[in-house]
């Protein structure tokens, strides 16, 4: 794998279901998936996340604290699954992510 990739999706359901389809239809080892999530904040060349976690802030006014996960490795590709499926407010959010080295 040339590229780190960061997968955002809808639900921890979905994090656990492409985990295990990463798993099944690729050769990769499993430490090469991790899960950014409330149970666990681990970074792998392949990075599951849900946008509720990049979202997440303590107040209305708050920071959000999880962002810092963008900046965490040089993605060179970010999935944003079922993002149709997002309420305004969600979508709404400025990603401000550093480009892979070429």
């Amino acid at each position: 794998m040339q590229e780190n990739t960061l997968i955002l999706t809808s639900s921890l359901t979905s994090v656990r279901q492409w985990q295990r389809e990463l798993l099944d239809k690729t050769t990769l080892p499993p430490d090469a998936i991790a899960e950014y999530s409330g149970e666990s904040k681990q970074t792998a060349p392949i990075t599951l996340a849900t946008y509720q976690i990049l979202s997440y802030r303590a107040s209305k006014d708050g920071k959000f604290p999880h962002f810092q996960l963008f900046n965490a490795r040089s993605w060179g590709l970010i999935i944003y699954d079922e993002v149709h499926l997002l309420p305004a407010p969600s979508s709404a959010l400025r990603l401000n992510c550093k480009p892979a080295d070429v």
